[in-house]
Formats: structure tokens, C-alpha cells, sequence
């Protein structure tokens, strides 16, 4: 089994987000969005995949990845 995985940066001040995601050895990034409005990667191989980051609870950064939750870093 291949693991997932995600980074990058938040900057505190105004929570831009920059993130790349790695999936079965395919890296996806770096994409720059801004965690108040959600950042969505979207690829396909052959099966499609969505990772999306969130703001959550004031002061976490979550990841979406394949329809489950993680909770990244807390600000």
C-alpha cells in the first residue's frame, strides 16, 4: 500500500495556503489558494482524486483526501 502525502505552507497572517499532494507515486502542486475560501486539487489517473483544505474550529488546517478527514496542523 502507497501512502499519501501532503506539503507545503500557511502563512498565519492571512491564511494563504500553498500544497502538494503525492498519491501512488504522482505529485499534484504546489497549489496557492487561501484557507478561508478552501483550496480543491482535483487529478485523475485512473481513478479521480480530490484533496481539499479547510479552516476549521479557528485555528486547524484539515485535509479531505478520498472522502476521509485529517486534521494537519493547528495554528
Amino acid at each position: 500500500m502507497y501512502l499519501n502525502h501532503t506539503h507545503g505552507y500557511v502563512v498565519r497572517d492571512d491564511l494563504t495556503i500553498s500544497a502538494t499532494v503525492e498519491d501512488n507515486g504522482i505529485s499534484a502542486g504546489p497549489a496557492y489558494g487561501n484557507l478561508k475560501d478552501g483550496l480543491k486539487l482535483n487529478f485523475q489517473l485512473k481513478d479521480r482524486k480530490e484533496f481539499r483544505f479547510d479552516f476549521k474550529n479557528g485555528s486547524e488546517v484539515w485535509v479531505t483526501e478520498h472522502g476521509h478527514d485529517h486534521m494537519l496542523v493547528r495554528l
